[in-house]
């Protein structure tokens, strides 16, 4: 008799971590199809309110998650990122599923540029230490998902908190009395002696390789986080690089002098040390992020102001050049197919 009843009423299915994530998938697919643009954030809402995902944050293109504690993450991590067994990781859904997918890939693009290189290379030993590594959930899934290492967001560090605590005064407060905590972490990535030398390693090292936009800390405080080490440690990192790409072999260049174009970060000599020259950078990283040649003889009109070129646009130049020298070459990366 049990065995008739536990037939025609089988045991409900446990939900799995994979159960989850292919039915944000399935809503992603469906805006792709029917152009249901509202389909992901009420497939997240509504996950968020049963409890199988936290909110970490929201950037313009994607929604940050993490899974409950209730769900084993195990296997998924066995078969994307082994390396991310013992570390907490968030998945990143694009709702704007176009540009948020390209996001997605990049991301994935630089970790596995880091490992290919990084034997040989040290830079890229030091970049794979330090930046989040990330992984598409691609095979079986096959989904727009992208799964990271937890950074702690910049904003919500113990760093910023002990700013807030140490303040004598309260110098950056809101008309309701809460803390700007996106004023004071900038304060102290461009004050703070050791995230201003980690921070300058960091930028000066991926300039090296790869065209970057949205990592200027005046501009974009909140793109920086902390990564926790093995040893417990926590290091300056970049939360999101859904806009950086290699530079191969068409790297940019000014076009008034043909010198290559290098990232400026608010804290390097050019800026702090070179008068009203160097102000007049600092008023352009007010306004967004900056390439320049750093070219004392290039200047715009006038010997008090640098050359300089706003960081999107010399992103998505590059964007155009590597699609054409990828096409030409032949490469089956698949962010191609999106770039």
């Amino acid at each position: 008799m049990n065995n008739y009843n536990n037939y025609y009423n089988p045991q409900p299915q446990i939900k799995t971590a994979e159960m989850v994530l292919a039915e944000i998938d399935q809503a992603i697919k469906d805006t792709i199809q029917y152009t249901s643009v509202s389909k992901i954030t009420v497939t997240l809402d509504r996950l968020r309110q049963a409890g199988d995902i936290v909110d970490v944050g929201t950037g313009t293109n994607r929604r940050i998650i993490q899974l409950s504690d209730r769900y084993d993450l195990s296997q998924l991590k066995s078969r994307y990122a082994p390396t991310l067994a013992n570390k907490p990781v968030v998945f990143k859904i694009p709702f704007k599923v176009q540009e948020g997918r390209v996001d997605n890939l990049r991301e994935a693009f630089i970790t596995q540029s880091a490992y290919r290189l990084h034997i040989s290379n040290p830079d890229f030993k030091y970049l794979l230490q330090t930046l989040p590594e990330s992984y598409m959930l691609k095979e079986p899934l096959d989904t727009c998902i992208l799964m990271a290492e937890f950074v702690t967001p910049g904003e919500l560090s113990q760093q910023v908190q002990n700013m807030i605590q140490r303040a004598s005064e309260r110098k950056y407060y809101d008309e309701y009395g809460n803390a700007k905590r996106a004023s004071y972490l900038t304060e102290y990535l461009t004050s703070n002696s050791l995230a201003i030398q980690q921070l300058e390693k960091l930028v000066f090292t991926l300039d090296k390789y790869f065209v970057m936009a949205d990592i200027n800390p005046l501009y974009s405080p909140c793109n920086y986080g902390f990564k926790k080490l093995p040893s417990g440690e926590e290091i300056l990192t970049i939360l999101d690089l859904g806009y950086v790409l290699p530079k191969e072999s068409v790297s940019p260049v000014c076009p008034k002098c043909g010198g290559a174009l290098k990232y400026v970060t608010p804290t390097e000599d050019i800026v702090t040390k070179t008068g009203p020259r160097g102000q007049a950078l600092t008023r352009k990283l007010g306004l967004n992020g900056l390439y320049s040649c750093k070219n004392d003889n290039c200047t715009e009109g006038s010997t008090a102001v640098f050359t300089s070129y706003p960081d999107e646009t010399v992103f998505f130049e590059h964007v155009q050049r590597l699609r054409d020298l990828w096409s030409q070459n032949m490469q089956t990366y698949s962010l191609l197919q999106y770039l």
